[in-house]
Order: structure tokens, then C-alpha cells, then sequence
């Protein structure tokens, strides 16, 4: 797997773990902004955040799994 491939599963996992930010209710309710009027579609975020590194343990792509890892971890911790 190229490391371009890595680089695009690491995007499909941000994107899932934005969307994680921008539905949850409590962090809504700490910046005072409106409810989410629809219910949220936590299973295609939750494969389109873990997804990728399934794929990549199921590939053995060890190097491409510690680059997503620490990504999605340092990018999740600066959403935070």
C-alpha cells in the first residue's frame, strides 16, 4: 500500500472524527450553539474513523498504521 493510500485513509478518518465534533450535543451545548435537528449517522462515522485502521492491521502496513494512528490522535487531541 503507497503511502498516498495512507494519506487518503487518513483523511476519510478525520473526516469521520469531525463529524463526531460537529454532532455531539454536550460540546454544542458548552459553545452555545443550536441543537442538531437531525439524528446523527454514528455508524458510516464510526467505519469512517476506525475503518482505515482495520484496513491497514489487515494488510500488515505497519508503518502506514503508526503514521494514521498518531495523525488521527494528534488531530483529535487539537479538536479537543
Amino acid at each position: 500500500m503507497s503511502m498516498g493510500a495512507v494519506f487518503a485513509l487518513t483523511l476519510l478518518s478525520l473526516l469521520g472524527l469531525g463529524y463526531f465534533v460537529r454532532t455531539d450535543p454536550k460540546r454544542r451545548r458548552a459553545f452555545k450553539q443550536a441543537k442538531f435537528n437531525r439524528r446523527p449517522l454514528l455508524w458510516p462515522a464510526r467505519v469512517a474513523l476506525f475503518g482505515p485502521g482495520i484496513l491497514l492491521i489487515a494488510t500488515a502496513h505497519w508503518s502506514g498504521l503508526a503514521i494514521w494512528a498518531g495523525t488521527v490522535t494528534v488531530v483529535g487531541w487539537l479538536m479537543a
